[in-house]
Formats: structure tokens, C-alpha cells, sequence
């Protein structure tokens, strides 16, 4: 063969997380400022006065490192290919979802290392692929996201025991992007340090700890200072602001046992189950070193009221771990007895059930972006029309429009917020507008102004084809209108 099976499954999980970027193009609120700051570093270069993020600065400053690292790489594509706007955006979330895949295969390719468990790494593939937000959040420009690219290598290094590995790439996750990290990574440090119980692994934690503080601190600071053109430490702001201020409840509050009931199921689809039975399979010391820490973060992380899947998504590859492992060790005993026969049944019914459940969870997010698609539709049904000038609503600003999707140089796009209804006739020729505020009593004027030239339903769709209420989006609609002036 020209390539071995583990080969070929690495090349599926490239192009299934690639398909996830083209099935579903578009970014949401929770993206804004990183692929932003993408376009306006591809775009804009040093003219920090068309910068995104000067205009509409957001509740905490986040870095420039993560966009800056991207941008590069989109830059080539950009520059070889001639790309347009749009093909840009695809090429940054490319660049992004290339870096975590690449870190994935890596860290799997280090556990399959261990004797003990021969094939977890083609299990863990198998996983990664059958489920489904792990590769489609691998290419959302999302500081979790950044920050899994740098903890996916430390990882590696903690399987390696490579301490030096293990450290600096914590550290560069932890002061850069995400300081709640150091929740999973201090309680994987405390066992990497009891695992040896040697002064040279101490004394290479506190060079490289001491290191990474010198370095990383201050390269944060600089760049993100002049981005932001005031003396600033990201990082050291979002802390205060969520944990400090616990101002994070402001976006929501769940249950304290939200991420156990809800978001790991979600993630683990079927093969959850599988982690309860680990224990019993795996070594101790495996136990110890992958699965507590793993838990511990998650029931820590519990505390702060705001919760969202992407705020674990590191946990999910050692979580897939443990059940690589239990699925490797069910499958390699298949032969033995009726049991592990009846058990790898169950292996594959839980992989198809996966698969099953994530080819509709990939329709319904292919659907979740209105916002967007009405923009672009709006560029098709207007081509050629160079006297354009469109207002951009908070919903629409929040279901996929970027800068990248601002394609027409000659069109004037306009996302300000509050303006008056008289403004919005006198001033513009098109909105993109919810259906429920074109509808509403105080918008009579524009509905008397602007006929409806399209409609994006967005999740709209599945609840006038499928008789069901589904209990997130019941309560509101979700369709996008595009309306032109008729005067």
C-alpha cells in the first residue's frame, strides 16, 4: 500500500475538518474580533485607523498574536492565488484548522507509543472523525481555538514526559490566550512532577516557567499594545474581567452541572459511556495522568456561571483518548470470548450512531449563519449595481458577516447601532433586517419604505419543516429579510 491506514485516516480528518469550513462558511459573534483582526492585518497592514476593533472595541481587549501568526500563512495563499475577500476567509480558517489537525495527529501519534494499547491512535482518529465539534470548531478563529494549538503540543510533551516540551507550551497557551488553562495544565504539572519525583524535572519546570514569563509576557504586551495603542496585557484584562469581576454571567448563566449533562454528551455523542469504563481497563498511573486531571478542570471550570462547550473543547482529545483506549482494548479482544465479541458490536454501533448524529448536527450548523448568507445573496442580486449602501443589523452582524464578506469596494457597509428608522430610509438603499423587527409595530415606517427582495430563514427552516420545538431557538425567529428602498 502507498499509504497505511493510519495515514489514510490522518488524510480523512484533514479533509472532513476542511469540509466543515466549506459546508458551513461563515463565522459567529463569539469569532468577531479574531477574524477581524485577520482581515484587517491582510487588509488594512499598518493603517490602524481602519482597524475593526478601533471602531467596535468590545467588552475586553483580546491579542493580535493568534491573527498575526494566521495572517501570515493566509497572506501566501492570498498573494499566489489572488484570492478574493471571501477566499481569503477560507484560506485563514484552512491555515487554523491545518495547525490543529497537524497537533491532533501528533499527540495521537505520541499515545500510540504505548505497548499496552496497541492502535489507540487509529481509534482516536476513527472518533475524532465520527464526531462532530472538535473538527468543526478546529477552524473558528476563537482564542480557544488558538490556545488548543498550543496545548495540543504540550500534551505531546506531557506523553512524552518531555518536561521542557510540556512547560513552554503551557505557559504560551496560559499568559497568551486562555489563563484558565492553567486549571488543566497546573493539575497535569502537579502529576508530571509526582510521577518522577525528581529535582532535575523541578528544577526544568522553574527554568522553563521563569523562561516562558520573560518571553511571552512581554512579546504579548508589545504587539497587542500597539494594536490596541495603549499599554495593555490581554490576557491579564479577560482574567480580571471573568474570574476577578465574575462579570461572565452577564452572556448567561447555566446549571453548575451544565457541562456534564449537556455539553460532554454533546461532544462524546455515544461513545461517552466509554469513559466509565476506562478505569477498569486502564492502568493506574494512566488514570491518574489523563482522565482525573481531565475531570477535575472541567468540574472546577463548573464554577463560573457562563458556560460554553468551547470553554472545555481541550478536554476533548483526552477524553477520546480514554475511549480510544477502551475501544482499542475491547477490539483487540473480540476474539477471546462472547463478551468482548458482544462489545465490539457495541464499538461499532456507538461509531455509527456518531457519524449518524453528526451529518445532522453539520446540516443544522450549515443553516446557522443568515447573517452571511443574506450578504452574499444580496452581492448576487445586486451585481453590477455600484450605488449600494447597506445597513447591517446586530442579528445579521451576528450570523456571519465579517469584513471578508464586504466584497464591493464601491458599496458602503454601515453595522452602526441605534440609529433611527428615519435614519435607515433616508440614508440607505438596502438593510438586512430580522424578520421579527421588519414586522414589528415600531418598524412600520420601514416596512412602508423597503420591499423584501429575499429572506435567509437560517434555523427558521427546521422548525417550519420539522413539527417540533426545539427548546434553544423556540422562543425567537431567526430569519434574515433583505429589503431595498423603493425610493
Amino acid at each position: 500500500m502507498i499509504f497505511s491506514l493510519d495515514k489514510l485516516l490522518e488524510i480523512l480528518v484533514y479533509l472532513v475538518a476542511y469540509g466543515q469550513i466549506f459546508i458551513s462558511p461563515y463565522t459567529k459573534v463569539e469569532e468577531s474580533f479574531n477574524i477581524q483582526a485577520c482581515h484587517d492585518i491582510l487588509y488594512h497592514s499598518r493603517d490602524l485607523d481602519k482597524y475593526d476593533h478601533h471602531q467596535f472595541p468590545g467588552v475586553v481587549p483580546r491579542t493580535f498574536l493568534g491573527p498575526l501568526a494566521v495572517s501570515i500563512f493566509a497572506w501566501i495563499s492570498k498573494f499566489l492565488f489572488n484570492l478574493s475577500k471571501l477566499g481569503t476567509q477560507y484560506a485563514v480558517r484552512i491555515v487554523l484548522a491545518t495547525r490543529i489537525v497537524q497537533c491532533l495527529v501528533n499527540f495521537s501519534t505520541q499515545l500510540n507509543k504505548n505497548p499496552r494499547y496497541y492502535g489507540v491512535k487509529f481509534w482516536m482518529m476513527v472518533l475524532t472523525v465520527s464526531q462532530f465539534h472538535l473538527l468543526f470548531y478546529s477552524s473558528r478563529p476563537l482564542p480557544n481555538i488558538f490556545a488548543l494549538g498550543l496545548v495540543l503540543p504540550a500534551l505531546t510533551g506531557y506523553a512524552q514526559q518531555n518536561t521542557k516540551r510540556f512547560v513552554l507550551f503551557s505557559a504560551a497557551a496560559i499568559l497568551i490566550f486562555r489563563a484558565e488553562l492553567a486549571i488543566l495544565l497546573g493539575f497535569m504539572l502537579i502529576y508530571h512532577l509526582a510521577e518522577a519525583n525528581t529535582i532535575d524535572r523541578l528544577k526544568q519546570t522553574f527554568i522553563s516557567g521563569f523562561s516562558a514569563l520573560a518571553v511571552y509576557v512581554p512579546v504579548s504586551v508589545l504587539v497587542d499594545s500597539y494594536f490596541w495603542r495603549r499599554w495593555l496585557w490581554p490576557e491579564l484584562e479577560v482574567l480580571y474581567f471573568n474570574t476577578i469581576l465574575n462579570k461572565s454571567g452577564e452572556w448567561g448563566v447555566m446549571p453548575f452541572t451544565w457541562y456534564f449533562y449537556s455539553a460532554l454528551p454533546r461532544s462524546l455523542m455515544t461513545s461517552l459511556p466509554a469513559i466509565f469504563i476506562f478505569p477498569f481497563i486502564a492502568r493506574k498511573s494512566e488514570v491518574f495522568k489523563y482522565l482525573l486531571p481531565t475531570l477535575a478542570f472541567v468540574f472546577v471550570y463548573s464554577f463560573l456561571p457562563h458556560k460554553e462547550l468551547r470553554f472545555i473543547i481541550y478536554s476533548l482529545p483526552l477524553f477520546n483518548y480514554c475511549i480510544a483506549v477502551v475501544f482499542a482494548t475491547i477490539w483487540n479482544k473480540r476474539t477471546v470470548s462472547l463478551k468482548w465479541k458482544l462489545g465490539s458490536y457495541c464499538v461499532v454501533l456507538s461509531l455509527l450512531a456518531n457519524v449518524a448524529l453528526t451529518l445532522v448536527m453539520t446540516f443544522v450548523s450549515s443553516i446557522n449563519y443568515p447573517g452571511g448568507q443574506a450578504l452574499v445573496n444580496l452581492h448576487n442580486l445586486e451585481k453590477g449595481n455600484t450605488n449600494v449602501r447597506v445597513h447591517l443589523d446586530v442579528a445579521s452582524c451576528q450570523t456571519g458577516i465579517t469584513r471578508f464578506l464586504q466584497a464591493n469596494d464601491n458599496w458602503e457597509y454601515d453595522k452602526t447601532e441605534n440609529m433611527t428608522n428615519q435614519e435607515l430610509v433616508d440614508q440607505f438603499t438596502h438593510l438586512l433586517i430580522l424578520k421579527d423587527d421588519f414586522n414589528s409595530q415600531p418598524m412600520a415606517i420601514i416596512k412602508e419604505n423597503f420591499e423584501i427582495i429575499d429572506e435567509v430563514k437560517g434555523m427558521d427552516l427546521i422548525k417550519e419543516t420539522i413539527n417540533f420545538r426545539f427548546p434553544r431557538f423556540s422562543n425567537s425567529n431567526s430569519t434574515i429579510y433583505v429589503v431595498k428602498n423603493k425610493n
